[in-house]
């Protein structure tokens, strides 16, 4: 979301960004500036109350499949514009659909409302470029250690003994690890673990 949010934001500079977001997921978007106000959807009659008592000039939802959820938001929120995904079983509750057009990156999709306002964009990933459709690259295993979840993550421990599987199978793989600033000694601690594999 947030080079839709930093998008909107160039596009609509004197704009109030509210923005509807799970409970795990609010203190991340609460620290972005762009963001003046957060609210969880799953926060009961406090939840719809402050959805209610705002008039906005355009709602834009960026999942890309119905759920009962947004049918209600969608239903309650007052908008002049209201904008989805393009769904069959999303459209009746929107004025406009936004069509994908074989757009399959998550970051594409949360973004097609900047596309609608003709704001071009590129996503840099910020993932080193390992190649791994390539064959030559075929003993090669990507691990990323910060995704997910703080509720599901795994311990070390966890992903020493799965590492350790892998190699004993097979001491030519090359794991890649990719994390976070929060988990880099996860990584360090593997690497030191591994060094002599």
């Amino acid at each position: 979301m947030f080079p839709t949010i930093s998008g909107l934001r160039k596009l609509f500079p004197e704009s109030v960004i509210h923005l509807l977001c799970s409970r795990i997921n609010e203190p991340l978007f609460q620290s972005i500036k762009e963001v003046e106000k957060t609210m969880v959807y799953r926060s009961g009659r406090q939840f719809w109350n402050a959805l209610k008592e705002t008039k906005y000039d355009l709602f834009y939802n960026p999942k890309d499949h119905p759920s009962i959820t947004a049918f209600k938001i969608s239903k309650n929120v007052r908008a002049d514009v209201k904008v989805c995904i393009a769904h069959r079983r999303m459209e009746q509750h929107y004025n406009h659909g936004l069509t994908l057009n074989n757009t399959y990156r998550i970051l594409e999709k949360n973004s097609m409302i900047l596309r609608a306002y003709d704001l071009d964009f590129t996503i840099k990933s910020f993932f080193p470029n390992t190649e791994l459709n390539s064959p030559k690259n075929e003993n090669q295993i990507s691990i990323n250690l910060s995704s997910g979840s703080e509720l599901r993550k795994w311990s070390l421990e966890n992903w020493i003994t799965l590492i350790a599987l892998v190699l004993k199978k097979n001491k030519h793989f090359r794991i890649n690890l990719f994390v976070n600033g929060k988990d880099l000694h996860l990584a360090k601690q593997i690497e030191k673990q591994f060094s002599s594999a």
